[in-house]
């Protein structure tokens, strides 16, 4: 019944979106406006208005003002234009940045003409943004209006984005592959594996202005992820004057953030900056059933925990971009974050030998206290020469993130009550420095065809020193435990250079590129003088095509290759024991995997509805992946190692419409397939894996009353290379109102309505089997208030001395 009741939700909002592409004409928006006299506001007839192009200026029509100063251009094609309007014995006024979309098909503009002048007035046009943008290579998600993340954070937005899955523990994959670089405005910010779940935690929802998905990158970007680049784009103000907001956030279970953004703009100077305050407590479940078939004593184990978390935090950025003149800019940026939480567990395991007669009973506790800080600090700098296509730019950045934590545990034994209680104390102190440097250039030989070329250097160090000490009876101190003790230090660094070519023939679009980047690493196991190091050199080409079959369809195709690095924590070989029966340790011997990713989408624009199939396969050599095995009778170890090779195969439907002017939906269905070879003990030699899932939203503006969004995810059962997961689903719902002409909103947010959101993981090994529950308390409720102030020229209305801007050809370097 659940997964028909699923079915038909997908199947209805599909069909709702189809019906609306049909019953509306299928022949793109409208520009249309007035043209009156700035001093007497009487309407000008006979006015020559001209629409330009936003991309080259070129003429894409023109017409005359009719006898009430309006004028129309019908049936335009989606796309970014300019509208210049012209008469003799009057100024020019000229209109850029009108956009026009299936969300936003009709724009109307305002224009004034004075009498006697020469010069032209311009205007910014500021058009609503539809919230799915398909561009030649990545997919825009414009996540402004969406009310399920306010007060929340980056982890919460991406929740919402079509092809990205985030379990209940914070982790994210792209299609099901977790090998996936997240970076911010297209820029490393030191999020990685194995502080990425804390880092997106920290950034505020309300500072995100969309989220691009770059499944195929080209040579430009770093090779580093193997399932593609997320790349997070932060709000930026254009207008000029003064503008910022406050927002307060409570939720339930002792929940609460709050928020303040600045951006300050005059002339070539702009100055922001924002800090967020946020205190989050939890709750977390779990429980596991181990069937251990070579084990009589302990045949059966049973694991029951419960926990509490809270953390705190302080994040703070500012900057400044500076034009000096129409050829040079400069942008400096700072952030600082600072965290503390603490964190308590208890477990109760309970065992059972063949003949269902208790062996084991006792109770591990934990107590946890942490905290953390981190900084970056990024500047740019931009040239550009007499065309402005033509540009040169360096980026450099510097990132220090730290966290220490201290543990105590202890463990209580119910069976044999002569058994003192085990104390063992853990304490972890990690830091991690990432400088990348970076020169770009960028060379048009044309409008259509240009040359871009690069290098980049990238240095990374990681320190860990993990130190734990058991409590000694007899001395009544604790011991330095060596077994469970290391020190590890691992750095890296990836000298890149890249150069693509790009031109366009008619409605034939491509790019070619080649990246290549030599990787040496250095890793230092100071416990036991362990070194290892590594050095290779590889090559990444790309290439993408794109053919416009028409004004509303367009095909593209790409293939890129891909490299997937282990991180720290797939090559400590040292064993950390997460409790007494579950260890983990990393793989020293691991290798990089390699993957050739290939890409084949389709687009279609309806008047009101986007629709976007894409079919992809992924060929990848030496599969990272963990398993999961017992070491002895009873205790088992995850490590890392490497399969033989992994082909995934998979499809999406992603699909945005417009049902009426005050309605929007939007939603997506991927299915994913992944066929592995495998040379590991314990690990079939081949095996098939699966997923799909599916998510739909539902986003109503009802004029001066409220805005209403309804969220649902769902995502099928997975088959992993050692078992299942098993499906798990969530539906929020938000209510917003604004007041104070705009200025002001409250908003109710409620995640996880049915409380679904779960993570259930069966492993099915020749020695044993396991059942893995875990959950967070997901369902909680949100009231935030938001308040906006400022004041700000929006169109920017300049007067100029020539006329507006003419035809380029390209050739002006």
């Amino acid at each position: 019944m659940k997964k028909t009741v699923q079915l038909l939700l997908f199947l209805s909002l599909f069909i709702a979106g189809y019906s609306s592409s049909n019953a509306q004409n299928n022949n793109g928006g409208k520009i249309s406006g007035k043209v009156t006299d700035k001093e007497t506001n009487a309407p000008v007839q006979s006015a020559a208005v001209k629409l330009l192009s936003g991309k080259d200026s070129s003429i894409v029509s023109g017409t005359e003002t009719d006898a009430s100063g309006n004028f129309s251009f019908d049936k335009v094609a989606f796309g970014k234009y300019s509208v210049l309007v012209e008469l003799t014995g009057y100024s020019k006024s000229y209109a850029r940045g009108i956009t026009l979309s299936d969300g936003n098909q009709n724009v109307n503009l305002d224009l004034k003409l004075k009498s006697g002048t020469t010069t032209t007035d311009e205007i910014v046009v500021e058009s609503e943004k539809s919230e799915i943008e398909l561009k030649p290579d990545r997919r825009v998600f414009n996540v402004e209006k969406n009310m399920n993340v306010t007060g929340g954070s980056a982890i919460d937005v991406l929740k919402n984005i079509p092809s990205v899955s985030v379990d209940v523990d914070g982790n994210v994959t792209l299609r099901g592959n977790s090998n996936v670089k997240i970076i911010i405005d297209g820029k490393p910010f030191g999020i990685n594996g194995a502080n990425m779940n804390t880092m997106l935690e920290q950034i505020p929802a309300n500072q995100i202005s969309s989220v691009e998905l770059i499944t195929n990158p080209g040579a430009k970007f770093d090779a580093e992820g193997a399932s593609g680049i997320i790349n997070i784009v932060m709000k930026k103000n254009d207008g000029v004057g003064y503008n910022g907001n406050v927002t307060l956030n409570a939720g339930t279970k002792d929940k609460y953030n709050g928020s303040f953004n600045l951006n300050v703009k005059n002339k070539g100077l702009n100055l922001f900056g924002n800090y967020d305050y946020r205190l989050n407590n939890f709750f977390i479940e779990g429980n596991s059933v181990r069937d251990n078939f070579i084990n009589s004593v302990y045949a059966i184990t049973n694991q029951s925990s419960d926990g509490n978390f809270r953390n705190y935090s302080h994040f703070g950025k500012g900057g400044l971009d500076y034009t000096f003149d129409n050829n040079n800019s400069l942008s400096l940026s700072g952030n600082y974050n600072d965290r503390n939480r603490q964190r308590s567990e208890s477990n109760r395991v309970t065992q059972f030998n063949t003949q269902n007669s208790q062996t084991g009973d006792y109770l591990n506790s934990m107590f946890e206290k942490g905290d953390g800080y981190s900084f970056n600090i990024a500047s740019n700098y931009t040239l550009k020469f007499k065309n402005p296509k033509q540009s040169l730019s360096n980026d450099f950045s510097f990132l220090r993130w730290t966290d220490n934590s201290t543990s105590n545990n202890t463990t209580d034994y119910y069976i044999n009550q002569g058994t003192p209680q085990a104390k063992r104390n853990q304490f972890n102190n990690e830091s991690n420095d990432e400088f990348n440097g970076q020169l770009d250039y960028t060379h048009p030989f044309s409008e259509d065809i240009k040359l871009e070329a690069g290098i980049k250097e990238t240095y990374r160090n990681t320190d860990k020193d993990y130190r734990s000490e058991n409590y000694n009876y007899v001395t009544n101190t604790y011991d330095y435990d060596a077994n469970l003790s290391n020190h590890f230090k691992y750095s890296d660094n990836i000298a890149a250079a890249y150069l693509t070519f790009s031109a366009k023939v008619k409605n034939t679009t491509f790019m070619l590129g080649l990246r290549g980047e030599q990787t040496n690493t250095d890793g230092n196991l100071i416990t036991t003088n362990n070194t290892f190091k590594t050095d290779y050199f590889d090559l990444f080409p790309s290439v993408s095509v794109s053919q416009k079959l028409g004004i509303t369809e367009e095909l593209s195709a790409s293939y890129s290759r891909r490299i997937y690095r282990p991180g720290i924590w797939d090559l400590n070989p040292f064993v950390v024991a997460s409790d007494p029966l579950n260890y983990f340790s990393g793989n020293p011997k691991v290798k990089p995997e390699y993957t050739n990713s290939y890409e084949l989408s389709f687009i279609k624009y309806f008047s009101a509805t986007t629709i976007t199939p894409t079919v992809f396969f992924r060929d990848t050599y030496d599969k990272i992946t963990r398993t999961r095995v017992l070491t002895d009778s009873n205790r088992t170890l995850t490590t890392v190692d490497n399969l033989e090779r992994s082909k995934s195969y998979g499809a999406e439907l992603v699909m945005n419409t417009t049902l009426f002017q005050f309605w929007n939906l939007n939603g997506s269905v991927s299915y994913f397939k992944n066929d592995v070879t495998a040379n590991i003990p314990n690990v079939p030699s081949s095996n098939s894996t699966y997923s799909w899932s599916g998510r739909a939203s539902s986003f109503m503006r009802l004029p001066g009353i409220l805005d209403i969004q309804f969220s649902y995810f769902y995502s099928g059962k997975q088959i992993t290379t050692q078992g299942t997961v098993e499906p798990f689903t969530s539906f929020d719902v938000s209510l917003k109102k604004d007041f104070l002409d705009n200025r002001a909103s409250l908003s109710l947010r409620v995640q996880d309505v049915f409380n679904n959101l779960k993570f259930k993981v069966l492993i099915d090994d020749p020695n044993f089997t396991e059942n893995l529950f875990r959950k967070r308390d997901t369902r909680a409720g949100f009231l935030t208030f938001t308040y906006k102030f400022g004041k700000e020229d929006k169109n920017q209305k300049r007067r100029k001395n020539d006329t507006a801007p003419p035809p380029s050809d390209g050739m002006g370097f």
